[in-house]
């Protein structure tokens, strides 16, 4: 029986869509119905083509609707007028979309710049609606863009080359290195401390990154076959650095994740860091601090720039990361004791170590007594690094593991050493991978934003400051 549908004239280009799409579905349910044999994959792609063909209509209707015709006039008095109307193509995640549009200009002012209202409206990142550039940027920020046009193409949306999908996650990630202030100013606002939370961790350390740089062709003719661009792949050390909450007992409850590329400042991420830190001892001022790093001075000089209790407005407890500890002092047992012994050896300093704030002091004294530390020069000197370390730590007043488990501290840098392999490691350093300093310095922001948990607060405030700067203002 028929049904008579009523619908607003602002919707009524639907129509024709409707007319084109009920008929196959009717005629889907007649062939359920039917005995005859049901292959539901073709059912289930017919209802996604169905969907997507309907998506782009009603895309099409509302983008249309955001087109202006009549004159304009800026808040600053300029009369805006239609220069031409021209159709220009939008792609949404369903598929392009094709609108005409009118083209703007100032009245007398032949060249200045035009003025697209459906774009700026919509809010479009050079043609490409909004939504649709994050998500193929986190499909990227997951994936390659080849696997990620695969995946797309697998569920029927996004149909679109893999170049695209770089081209999108590039265009984000310029947007956040465009307005990184106020997108970090945001996520300081949104920070919330777990409820079982009894301290926060801050912890930095480096993970190695494969950059491309031009190579100098070779005097002479190129040989045949020869590359058209040479390059060279050379690893260079990348930051990575976590903000962690644990509770009473130095349990992890979860991490925030930043990372910045080998060129860019140490400081400005401890910055990042600290900002976050502060927020958070502004909810919960009991909070204990704990700095957890390895030996290495660059992180530890930059700490005690960026982490002293003047700048967080709290006690820092710092300390040297246990397990990067025991991986000095291993190697000196080895070569003292041997393999068999030398591992008997750590495993009763293991404890010495975590249970007596002075054994530091015995150990140094003990391995000192050896009489077994290298000479300058020498190709390996373990017993000589562990002396240093120990020396030059201890004294610094952070190898007091014993305080610390006290405290209910943890003496481990876990979660920064989990970021260097989380976001730099499993998606930056695949095999055969290479980045430029300007690509990657942008996708690495956006992969420590997903792995944080903080992707959408991030595409949200970089969508919306795009959206208010895109517009011109203007009164009818």
């Amino acid at each position: 029986m028929p049904t008579m549908l009523q619908l607003d004239s602002e919707v009524e280009p639907l129509l024709g869509v409707l007319a084109d799409v009920l008929p196959l579905i009717a005629q889907a349910v007649r062939h359920a119905r039917s005995d005859e044999p049901l292959y539901f994959p073709a059912v289930e792609s017919l209802v996604a083509d169905l969907s997507a063909a309907f998506e782009r209509a009603i895309l099409t209707t509302i983008v249309t609707a955001c087109d202006r015709t009549s004159p304009l006039k800026t808040q600053d008095g300029r009369t805006l007028r239609v220069r031409c109307r021209r159709p220009v193509t939008l792609f949404s995640r369903s598929g392009p979309i094709t609108v005409v549009r009118s083209i703007y200009a100032p009245d007398g002012l032949p060249n200045a710049k035009t003025y697209d209202p459906v774009s700026a409206r919509c809010g479009a990142i050079k043609h490409w609606l909004p939504a649709t550039s994050a998500a193929m940027a986190m499909l990227v920020e997951h994936v390659p863009q080849r696997e990620a046009q695969e995946i797309s193409s697998q569920l029927r949306l996004l149909p679109y080359a893999a170049s695209s999908f770089w081209k999108q996650t590039q265009a984000i990630g310029k947007l956040y290195m465009e307005h990184q202030e106020a997108v970090e100013e945001q996520c300081v606002r949104a920070v919330s401390v777990p409820e079982k939370t009894a301290g926060i961790v801050l912890s930095i350390d480096r993970v190695s990154l494969p950059v491309e740089y031009p190579r100098k062709r070779p005097a002479g003719r190129p040989k045949k076959n020869a590359a058209k661009r040479p390059i060279e792949r050379v690893f260079e050390m990348a930051y990575c650095a976590t903000m962690s909450w644990h509770d009473s007992q130095g349990k992890t409850l979860g991490t925030i994740r930043y990372a910045r590329m080998p060129n860019e400042s140490i400081d400005e991420l401890c910055d990042a860091l600290r900002d976050d830190c502060k927020a958070a001892l502004a909810q919960r001022p009991e909070l204990v601090v704990s700095v957890v790093c390895d030996g290495a001075h660059e992180f530890w000089n930059a700490a005690e720039r960026a982490f002293s209790a003047d700048n967080i407005a709290s006690a820092v407890k710092k300390l040297v990361d246990f397990w990067h500890l025991l991986e000095k002092l291993g190697r000196a047992m080895v070569s003292r004791w041997g393999k068999d012994r030398g591992a008997r050896e750590i495993g009763y300093w293991r404890l010495r170590l975590l249970n007596d704030s002075s054994a530091w002091k015995i150990l140094l004294d003990h391995i000192t007594r050896w009489r077994r530390e290298e000479p300058p020069g020498s190709k390996e000197r373990p017993v000589h690094d562990a002396i240093t370390y120990l020396r030059n730590h201890g004294e610094a007043g952070r190898l007091d593991y014993a305080k610390a488990r006290r405290e209910g501290r943890p003496v481990g840098s876990g979660p920064v050493e989990a970021t260097c392999k989380t976001v730099v490691e499993v998606r930056m350093k695949r095999c055969g991978t290479r980045w430029k300093h300007k690509n990657a310095a942008r996708f690495i922001r956006l992969r420590a934003a997903a792995r944080s948990g903080r992707w959408q607060l991030v595409i949200d405030t970089l969508l919306l400051i795009h959206s208010e700067q895109s517009a011109v203002p203007v009164v009818a």
